[in-house]
């Protein structure tokens, strides 16, 4: 397929590819323990995630495949199928179907679409009626863009207002970002300089609202996060160049992301699809016109340029929530203001370096060998995740950019431990140790 080459869509293949180990793992169980209902959860749950987001990247293939699983997985949650040995044969079947599609994309190899369809639909085919009683009671919920998230009694509303209290000032600083690149991508653009670090601020809000998300069990939302964001990584690590075709549908996405936090009824997933598709064939027009602009040597507006546009009062010099610029360099802050506000980041962190190992010495003692992660290690992760990320977040308002890219590399780190782990063992424990004890000494120095 064309997209093979893009970087967002190989990116896109790899996370699916990192669910099916998950999904067999979990069918694998449940053939053990059929009324284990959290198991059903998780594998219906990723089945759901490889439908949609799929579907929004264009790989319409994949997501047929996705769908008819799922639907059959939705009637045997309802009784009309049964959970037999034929059903968790369809399923594995269909698994295979997912590994041999994404392998074929990855390798740029011929991929007979309806011949896996048509596997996936004779194996459920043959799964027998079920006994008419759903697995488990239904519970009372709220649609969430096509997935049920529990109400009050399973998400608790405080925790919800608390997350979209949080939101908001990422929103509010999206929205002043997005204002800057709508007045200052004026024909063909670089991506550098002050252009390239609002990219990156929008990019960090999008990836903390795609981490708390996920935390508090807002999956459909993180997962479309995490498509923005593989986007934005594109545009900031990638990308050398941007104009206004890739800035519209980037304004509509981050728009449909904002509708799924606070109305996510309203969600379109229509319009979700067509902007994350606009944007795949920007990136890829961007990338052909790169080379020949290159060799042109014409059509692209210098860094010089861009320096003289005139600013919208809209928007101040800012790299993060619209709090100014965000470092000690330059005439923003006296060399007096500027090292009381050293002095209070390093109060701070020493107290946040001081929790975080409080957990590491609870998870050293604990982890012995390889274990399941339990509830207790994953609140260890979570107290020295939080206290990273504030560390990150403190260092980058005062422009100490060493420590706050660092940060940023263990939190991604603890993001994944924390989330996706299932297992923990001394060797992980002593990676994190040291990741924490050079972050500890970066602070220091």
């Amino acid at each position: 397929m064309t997209q093979s080459g893009n970087e967002f869509f190989t990116g896109y293949i790899e996370e699916v590819q990192t669910y099916i180990p998950t999904i067999k793992k979990g069918i694998e169980e449940l053939q053990i323990v059929p009324d284990k209902g959290e198991l059903f959860d998780e594998v219906y749950r990723l089945v759901h995630i490889i439908r949609g987001a799929s579907a929004m990247v264009g790989i319409n293939g994949l997501s047929e495949i996705a769908a008819c699983m799922e639907t059959a997985l939705d009637k045997i949650r309802e009784g009309q199928l049964a959970l037999s040995s034929e059903a968790f044969s369809a399923m594995q079947t269909t698994v295979e179907c997912f590994d041999y599609y994404c392998r074929g994309l990855r390798q740029g190899t011929s991929i007979d679409e309806k011949l896996l369809l048509s596997l996936t639909v004779d194996a459920f085919d043959k799964v027998g009626p079920g006994t008419g009683e759903a697995l488990r009671p239904a519970e009372e919920s709220i649609l969430f863009a096509g997935e049920e998230i529990p109400l009050a009694s399973s998400l608790d509303q405080e925790l919800l207002d608390e997350f979209r209290a949080e939101a908001e000032e990422h929103l509010e600083s999206i929205q002043h970002s997005m204002q800057f690149l709508d007045s200052h991508v004026v024909g063909m653009v670089r991506v550098s300089g002050e252009l390239q670090e609002v990219v990156r601020t929008i990019r960090r809000s999008v990836h903390t609202i795609k981490g708390a998300s996920a935390v508090i069990g807002l999956h459909d939302l993180s997962a479309f996060s995490h498509l923005v964001e593989d986007i934005l990584d594109w545009m900031y690590e990638s990308a050398t160049v941007i104009d206004h075709r890739l800035v519209d549908p980037l304004a509509e996405a981050l728009d449909l992301l904002a509708t799924m936090i606070f109305t996510p009824a309203s969600f379109d997933e229509q319009r979700a699809e067509k902007a994350l598709a606009q944007l795949h064939v920007c990136m890829q027009e961007l990338q052909g016109e790169t080379d020949a602009e290159a060799s042109a040597g014409d059509g692209m507006v210098s860094a010089g340029v861009m320096e003289n546009i005139p600013k919208t009062t809209a928007v101040p010099e800012m790299v993060s929530s619209g709090k100014g610029k965000g470092s000690l360099q330059g005439s923003l802050f006296s060399e007096e203001e500027q090292q009381q506000l050293r002095e209070g980041f390093l109060e701070e962190a020493d107290e946040h370096l001081q929790e975080l190992h409080k957990s590491m010495q609870v998870l050293e003692t604990q982890i012995e060998a390889e274990v399941a992660l339990t509830p207790e290690h994953r609140e260890e992760i979570r107290k020295i995740r939080r206290a990273v990320h504030t560390i990150k977040g403190a260092s980058a308002v005062i422009g100490i950019n060493e420590i706050s890219s660092y940060a940023h590399g263990v939190e991604d780190f603890l993001d994944w431990l924390y989330e996706g782990a299932q297992q923990l063992d001394p060797a992980i424990v002593n990676i994190l140790a040291e990741s924490l004890d050079l972050l500890g000494q970066l602070v220091v120095s």
